[in-house]
């Protein structure tokens, strides 16, 4: 967006498969395909945001502000946790674009919690204080799982577990079907198994 009266203008996609960096990636998406040089750049990425910047949670890839500014040429950089982003988002939603699930009354006023399920588990906290919504990032989807029903402690051992645990996003996102799927044709073998479709 050139000025506050402008219209976002989309550029595109890349991938961090492709084995670029931030700043390579950025250039060749965004930088080389206008003629607006941007004096300001506000960035969303999927991991914790510290006090050195921002590790991809499911990428090789970095990004550090200082030599990131110095890289794209740009006064300020304002780094976000992705779901960060998409929580602060929801508040310029209208009546058309949400579909209320479930029963009750919605609150329009009230804390709310933003999920996505992609390559990872996105998670993020909306609290609404002071007349304000205030984001509030998080790391949800490592939460540990357990199983609640026989079903699921049937396969259980059957999961594969990182780092000697079963997390949300191991199941809920990504390859996280393919995980269920293979721990079921495993427990298939046994007394009691569940049997996979095939």
């Amino acid at each position: 967006v050139t000025d506050m009266h402008g219209m976002p203008e989309y550029f595109g996609t890349g991938e961090t498969k492709d084995g670029e960096g931030s700043a390579e990636a950025i250039e060749k998406t965004v930088l080389d395909r206008t003629a607006d040089w941007p004096r300001s750049a506000i960035l969303a990425a999927a991991g914790p945001i510290t006090n050195d910047g921002l590790d991809l949670t499911n990428s090789p890839w970095n990004i550090r502000p200082a030599p990131l500014i110095e890289a794209i040429s740009v006064d300020d950089l304002l780094l976000l946790n992705d779901f960060e982003a998409q929580a602060l988002a929801i508040t310029s939603l209208g009546e058309d674009d949400m579909l209320q699930i479930g029963g009750g009354t919605r609150h329009d006023e009230k804390n709310a919690v933003v999920l996505g399920p992609g390559t990872g588990l996105g998670v993020a906290g909306l609290v609404h204080a002071a007349g304000t919504w205030i984001p509030v990032a998080g790391e949800g989807g490592h939460v540990d799982l357990g199983p609640r029903s026989g079903d699921e402690r049937r396969i259980w051992d059957h999961l594969e577990a990182v780092d000697g645990r079963i997390s949300a996003e191991q199941l809920i996102s990504g390859g996280g079907i393919c995980n269920i799927y293979q721990a079921i044709e495993k427990s298939s073998g046994e007394a009691g198994g569940i049997a996979a479709d095939k």
